[in-house]
C-alpha cells in the first residue's frame, strides 16, 4: 500500500506561505527539476525511496556540473531565475530540468523563502522553511502526483475491468500533459490528465497552466487521434468525473 506523506508543519503555517511560494517561483523546473517526470522515471514503493532517488539525482547533477566553467555553474545553480531562460542553456538544459537537487540546494531555497516571509512580517525559523520547501518539492509531488494517480488508476480498474491502463512516460507527460492512456481491445481510447480538485479553480496561475496544458493536449489529439480528458480527484482517488469515461469506453 502506498502511504501519504504527512506535512511536517502545521497546515496554517503551510497555507501562510502559499502566495509567497508562488510569487518566488522556487518550485519551477528551473529551480527543482521536472519533478513530475522524475517521480515517474521509476516505480517507488515509499516516499523515502522517492526522496532518496531525488537527492541522489541532485548529487549526480552536481558531479556533472563540476566540470563546467564557474560562470555556467553559477547560472545553473541560481534558483531565482525563471523557466523562460531555458533557451539560454543550450547543451546544458538537461542538467537544469532532468535532475533533482541536493539537500543543500533545498536549504538555499529555504533561505530565500525565509527572507521573503520576514519581509511580510511573519516569523518562521530556517528549519520550518526548509521543511516547507522539502514538502512542496517532494511531499506534494508524492501525494499529489504519485499517490493521486495511483488511486485514480485503481478506481478506473474497478469500474472498467477490461480496460488496460498505460501510465504515460515522463516525456509524454512533459510534451502532452497526459498522465495515463486507457486502451481497449488493443486500441487507445482516451488519454487522461489527472489533477487535484483545486484545479477546477479560476486563479490566474491556474488559468495560465490550463491554457498551456490545453495546447499540449490538442497536439496529442492531432497526432494520435485520441481525445484527452481531465479527471479531478483527491489524493484517495475520489472523483465525480469517472462517469465521463463511459463516453469513450
Amino acid at each position: 500500500m502506498i502511504i501519504r506523506y504527512p506535512c511536517p508543519v502545521e497546515q496554517e503555517i503551510l497555507r501562510s506561505t502559499n502566495a509567497i511560494w508562488n510569487d518566488l517561483r522556487l518550485n519551477q523546473p528551473w529551480s527543482v527539476g521536472r519533478v513530475s517526470g522524475l517521480i515517474k522515471s521509476q516505480n517507488f514503493n515509499t516516499y523515502q525511496d522517492w526522496s532518496s532517488a531525488y537527492f541522489q539525482s541532485g548529487a549526480e547533477r552536481q558531479a556533472q556540473l563540476s566540470s563546467l566553467s564557474k560562470a555556467t555553474i553559477m547560472q545553473l545553480n541560481d534558483p531565482t531565475l525563471t523557466y523562460g531562460h531555458q533557451e539560454d542553456l543550450g547543451e546544458y538544459s538537461h542538467l537544469q530540468f532532468d535532475f533533482g537537487r541536493t539537500p543543500f540546494e533545498l536549504v538555499q531555497r529555504a533561505y530565500i523563502l525565509r527572507q521573503a516571509v520576514t519581509q511580510k512580517s511573519k516569523e518562521l525559523s530556517l528549519d520550518q522553511c526548509y521543511q516547507i520547501v522539502k514538502y512542496r518539492v517532494l511531499g506534494e509531488t508524492w501525494n499529489g502526483i504519485y499517490l493521486r494517480e495511483h488511486h485514480v488508476c485503481e478506481q478506473i480498474r474497478m469500474r472498467y475491468m477490461k480496460v488496460e491502463i498505460v501510465r504515460s512516460t515522463s516525456e509524454e507527460d512533459y510534451r502532452y500533459a497526459i498522465d495515463a492512456i486507457l486502451r481497449q481491445d488493443g486500441q487507445d481510447q482516451v488519454a487522461l490528465q489527472i489533477k487535484p480538485l483545486s484545479y477546477r479553480g479560476n486563479a490566474p496561475y491556474l488559468a495560465k497552466a490550463k491554457k498551456a496544458n490545453t495546447k499540449k493536449q490538442a497536439a496529442y489529439t492531432e497526432r494520435y487521434d485520441v481525445p484527452v480528458i481531465t479527471i479531478h480527484a483527491d489524493e484517495d482517488g475520489a472523483s465525480d468525473d469517472y462517469q465521463i469515461l463511459s463516453d469513450y469506453l
